[in-house]
This record gives structure tokens, sequence and C-alpha cells, in this order.
């Protein structure tokens, strides 16, 4: 799957940034996310983490990485399409990460309050649910408690992530930078 979804209606295969991350609580009023949702397109994205940017004074810009206590591995709550190519019929399916209000923990470095939705065990199966109501389903899209994640701060080669080059895969991007900012 790619990221950011392309709507089954859309003229041409274009990933725009503006359908990567899909507010939850305004999803239904959506043209775009309500037809997923009604028609259970869930899904889990896995991940190890996340990064979020914070900005100094400067326009500079600090990375701190977010990870779940007690979870090597932990789940976003997304959303998937399916579009068809009209001349040859190849299939492309997308997806997109639900967000919602960041706890205070989030809040403090993200400067429009925002993070991933991210679901315990019990509510991944919520979500993945063809069978739940709707609005049963839509209750797992909370604020994740701070009291279970982590942060640190990490080293700027983080930001060196490019589509247009091989992107950097070496472990040690994952490391905290030795300051008292890590919680």
């Amino acid at each position: 799957m790619l990221f950011g979804i392309v709507p089954y209606f859309a003229e041409g295969l274009k990933l725009t940034g503006d359908t990567w991350n899909i507010k939850s609580e305004t999803a239904m009023e959506s043209k775009l996310w309500r037809p997923l949702l009604i028609h259970h397109k869930t899904c889990l994205v896995m991940a190890d983490g996340f990064y979020e940017w914070k900005k100094d004074s400067k326009s500079e810009q600090q990375p701190y990485r977010f990870t779940v206590k007690d979870r090597k591995l932990f789940c976003f709550a997304g959303l998937w399409s399916q579009w068809v190519d009209p001349e040859q019929e190849e299939k492309f399916r997308t997806y997109g990460i639900l967000t919602t209000e960041a706890n205070p923990l989030v809040a403090e470095i993200h400067d429009k309050k925002r993070m991933p939705v991210i679901l315990t065990k019990a509510e991944e199966e919520i979500w993945l649910s063809k069978t739940l109501p709707l609005d049963t389903k839509m209750t797992v899209l909370n604020t994740f408690l701070q009291e279970l994640m982590n942060r640190v701060k990490v080293g700027k080669r983080v930001n060196t992530v490019s589509t247009l080059k091989k992107a950097e895969q070496r472990s040690d991007l994952l490391l905290p930078l030795n300051t008292d900012d890590d919680v």
C-alpha cells in the first residue's frame, strides 16, 4: 500500500500530503473519509514509534521520537482505499492515519497539538471489525494516555528522509540524544 489516500473516484493516481493524516473528529463529515468509514475500510498501521518536530525560535526543528511503553510494536488507526487505473485496470491500494488531539507529552512538541490515534490491543479488534456498528468503532479514536508513552530527543539526521534518494536506514537514528528533555 502507498501512504496517502487516493480516493476510488480520483481521475488519476496522485498522492497528496493532505490525504496522509485524517482528522478523526471530522472524518464523518468528509465526502472522502465518510464512505471509507461506512464501508469498514479500516486498517491497522504498525509502528515502533513516530517522530514529531519542535520548532525553536530560529526556525530550526528538533526531532523527537515517541514510543509506547511495554510494546515494541503498536498500531495506529488507519483507513484505506482502492483506486483502479481505468486504462490498465491495475489496482492501487492506499492508506492514511487517523489523528486526534495530542496528549500533553506530544502537545509540548507538536505545534498543531495533534497526534496519531494509537490503539490498545483490545481497540485494534474493535477498529477492524466488519460487524460492529460504526458508532462503536468511532469510540476508539481517542487520545492515547501520555503515561503509557516515552519521548526522547533524537538527532537531526532523521530529517534527511527523501522519496527521491535512498532513505537512511541506520539503527543509530533511533538512539536518543543525551539531554534532559527525555521523558
